[in-house]
């Protein structure tokens, strides 16, 4: 009797996306805590620290009269001063220029010397015959020449056969006084991204939504980050990098800080809400004094902020792949507006109903359909993708785009899907009723007390259109007055609900 075998389900790209961006995260982690052997051999390297010397000497003296025969003393054109640079600092930017084109220039030479002496050899050897008939082989010079412009170059040091890092950054030309000109076009490219964004959440996330302040502030916080992202590119200074880095650490915190908020539907009035406010403050404030105090501890700083922005992804990734993780979670004393809403009498006017609310009891999942769920995987797809740019750093491309250029260049459409997926989001919360009730619950957004008043109005208007003679207007005052009657019974209800909310009943 033949028996058949279950064949075996590979695992789909679905299945296993989850676990290649744990791998990504990991790696960068992991990326964070090797030491960049080539950080700072450029500027520890004599070549460049002899360059400096002597242009210091030359053009930065106080002597006017002073020349030792190199170069004349010659002040900073206009656009220079005014972008802060100095004489020392043009010196060490001509001198990094100047050790890379002698490095290039070697390396050509080197090469050349090479093809020079296989020629050479390849002619002899066709002469005496000693390689076989016909000579040396094109491919066998070819590979000669190699050999002999590694063994040359394996007597170098790396500043003196290629380009290197000084001060720990690459050779770049710097455009306008600006350093990294394409990172600072790139980090004000996010900046406007990010400003768009804080106008549009005000604008279109619901007056009902929790964390319509958190999302702005957050925002704001972003642009923040970007601001000093550019004018760190722009002029590397000990202030400008600490501050550059300070906004950037705010940034990732309060992305984590709100993520945990809209996942676990903690809001403001939730006390677990103050209490993760109050510790990202202390972590934010701590994480400051620690790289303020001694030398900046660059491995440190990397290392938390890929743990917050890794806690981030994962969380938002979990999310779009299973939301009922989050949905036992309770919503605190945060009541959903389904269960006021329900309650109202239907609407008379017009003769029928409106439709009530659908009741979402707080252990439901979010009400997240499928596509703005795949909709988020790809944008968490596409952060962790961008994000591993840093961990394939390269020498600068015609020493203008480098690495952490792509970087910003590729964070500017992905901020721009993750504010969209968010405000449909925020919309998707409060029109399912699954996260609206505590706005409803603030006397200060209560619209009962204003239909009563509207509703008053129209009464006044149709008894005066009575009072005239029109027909319709007694069919209009009858139906007001019953509409009256149900709009002073939901105020007291409004009232009564907001008072016992207030003592913690629910």
């Amino acid at each position: 009797m033949s028996r058949h075998r279950r064949p075996r389900s590979r695992p789909s790209l679905a299945s296993s996306f989850p676990l290649l961006m744990l791998a990504a995260l990991c790696a960068l982690l992991a990326a964070s805590h090797v030491p960049g052997a080539a950080a700072s051999q450029g500027d520890r390297s004599p070549e460049y620290q002899q360059c400096v010397e002597s242009c210091v000497k030359d053009q930065c003296s106080s002597n006017p009269n002073w020349d030792d025969g190199m170069a004349a003393t010659t002040h900073l054109p206009f656009i220079l001063r005014a972008t802060g640079w100095t004489c020392q600092d043009d010196c060490r930017y001509h001198c990094t220029h100047r050790v890379t084109n002698d490095a290039n220039d070697r390396v050509k030479r080197i090469r050349e010397e090479a093809e020079e002496a296989v020629r050479v050899l390849a002619e002899a050897a066709e002469q005496d015959g000693s390689q076989g008939r016909g000579g040396m082989s094109r491919a066998a010079q070819v590979a000669k020449v190699e050999e002999l412009v590694q063994s040359r170059l394996a007597q170098l040091r790396p500043v003196q056969k290629q380009m290197v890092q000084y001060h720990g950054k690459w050779v770049f030309i710097r455009v306008l006084g600006a350093q990294e000109p394409l990172s600072v076009l790139f980090s004000l490219l996010n900046l406007r991204v990010h400003a768009l964004a804080v106008m549009r959440l005000r604008a279109e996330l619901p007056e009902l939504f929790p964390l319509k302040v958190i999302y702005v502030l957050h925002a704001l916080v972003s642009c923040n980050a970007w601001i000093w992202s550019a004018i760190f590119h722009a002029r590397d200074k000990p202030w400008t990098e600490r501050l550059d880095y300070f906004s950037a650490g705010a940034a990732v915190l309060s992305g984590c800080f709100f993520s945990l908020c809209r996942l676990f539907r903690w809001g403001p009035s939730h006390p677990r809400f103050t209490l993760l406010a109050r510790t990202c403050g202390v972590a934010l404030f701590l994480h400051i004094l620690y790289l303020s105090i001694g030398r900046f501890d660059y491995s440190y700083n990397m290392t938390a902020n890929i743990l917050v922005g890794a806690l981030h992804s994962v969380l938002w990734l979990v999310y779009s792949f299973n939301p009922a993780v989050f949905a036992a979670r309770p919503a605190g004393n945060v009541r959903p507006l389904s269960r006021r809403i329900d309650d109202r009498p239907p609407n008379q006017i017009g003769g029928g109903g409106s439709p009530p609310m659908p009741v979402i009891s707080p252990g439901m999942a979010a009400p997240t359909s499928r596509a703005a769920r795949r909709k988020l995987q790809l944008i968490i797809g596409l952060l962790v993708l961008a994000t591993s740019l840093e961990l394939f750093d390269f020498p600068p491309i015609m020493r203008a785009l480098d690495a952490h250029a792509l970087w910003h260049l590729a964070t500017v459409p992905i901020a721009s899907l993750w504010y969209d997926w968010l405000v449909e989001d925020a919309r998707e919360c409060v029109s399912s009723g699954w996260w609206a009730g505590e706005g409803l619950r603030d006397p200060a957004l209560d619209v009962a007390p204003h239909v009563a008043v509207a509703i008053e109005r129209a009464r006044q208007y149709a008894v005066q259109t009575t009072q005239s003679g029109h027909a319709v207007g007694v069919q209009l005052v009858n139906r007001l007055a019953a509409l009256r009657t149900n709009s002073e019974r939901e105020v007291e209800k409004a009232k009564e609900l907001h008072v016992r909310s207030g003592s913690g009943v629910v």
